[in-house]
């Protein structure tokens, strides 16, 4: 079992015996920031933070961090000119990356990190990425408009050169911008 747990001045990942749920392995990430999506994907975990880690609030940038599970190493890749990540999803040999600002939904673009040689391609949308999921080789992009108050899952095939042609979209609810309510979907996922 794994944990990211906050003292005052640091966040950790930690490492529980599942069954006794003692601390077995512990390692300082140094900063004070955790991460809101992790994802395990090929004998790792990855997980982004958006801060300097000794600067922050002066110098904000964002990592990605990648822990081996079998070596217990945990390495870091630099996001400097990207204003946050959000999101990341594997598929084949590479991570998606979403750059979303949490609150205001906004983000038009994901980076595509080729896990073997740390490539990174950025895609750009016409639309709002709130949220990604993959399944059948099919990108599903989820835009929360919180200007219209619409939600919208978009429907993209995947080409092998990691282009993405639409081939459906469907609009989950229109919004109500008048209405005291809000509503959005907060997840979005495959079993």
């Amino acid at each position: 079992m794994y944990i990211f747990d906050n003292d005052d001045a640091t966040c950790h990942l930690s490492i529980l015996d599942a069954k006794t749920l003692k601390r077995m392995h512990t390692i300082d990430l140094q900063t004070n920031i955790s991460p809101e999506y992790v994802t395990v994907y090929k004998n790792s975990l990855y997980f982004a933070i958006y801060s300097d880690y000794k600067n922050y609030p002066k110098n904000k940038k964002s990592k990605l961090g990648c822990y081996d599970i079998k070596s217990r190493e945990l390495t870091w890749e630099d996001f400097e000119k990207k204003k946050s990540m959000y999101q990341t999803v594997g598929y084949e040999k590479n991570l998606l990356i979403t750059h979303v600002d949490p609150v205001m939904q906004t983000c038009k673009e994901m980076t595509v990190l080729d896990l073997k040689n740390s490539r990174r391609r950025g895609i750009k949308f016409n639309r709002n990425i709130s949220q990604i999921a993959i399944n059948n080789e099919k990108l599903y992009v989820l835009d929360n408009d919180v200007n219209t108050t619409e939600c919208t899952i978009y429907v993209y095939r995947i080409t092998d050169d990691f282009k993405c042609e639409l081939i459906k979209k469907e609009k989950i609810f229109a919004g109500n911008k008048d209405s005291s309510l809000w509503m959005y979907v907060g997840s979005m996922f495959f079993k």
